[in-house]
């Protein structure tokens, strides 16, 4: 077994992370981001293999280059996002995305494939002004 199956392997119960710079994404809102040529290619292989998968958009507290993220700038809370499709370009790969629900991380874990975190659904607190409707 290689070093990347093996890779796999361990985080099959995770969530690949998608670490957003710059941006922030809230539950149900459809939009459309830009990824790197490792990430979508990873998650092409992924959708091809299971048809569905659920990243974990997660926004970057501060303004770094993609190469210089580690787990402690990334924020605990995010997004478990649907991909709606994916198109190469030549900045690397466009997805569109539907977040379906914020998520709290529990763990994350960093490997060469990338960040994988466990998760658990956070509920939002509902609007004063929305739960006298």
């Amino acid at each position: 077994m290689d070093l990347i199956q093996k890779e796999k392997l361990e985080n099959k119960n995770k969530h690949y992370v998608i670490p957003l710079i710059n941006t922030v994404i809230y539950p149900n809102i459809q939009t459309k981001i830009l990824v790197d040529y490792a990430t979508g290619k990873y998650l092409l292989e992924e959708i091809k293999k299971t048809s569905e998968i659920y990243p974990i958009g997660l926004t970057v507290q501060e303004q770094l280059n993609s190469s210089d993220i580690s787990k402690s700038s990334l924020y605990t809370t995010g997004n478990l996002l649907e991909i709606i499709s994916i198109h190469k370009t030549d900045e690397g790969y466009l997805l569109s995305i539907k977040a379906k629900s914020r998520v709290h991380i529990d763990s994350i874990t960093q490997n060469d494939l990338g960040f994988f975190a466990e998760i658990s659904e956070r509920r939002d607190i509902v609007d004063i002004y929305d739960s006298d409707q």
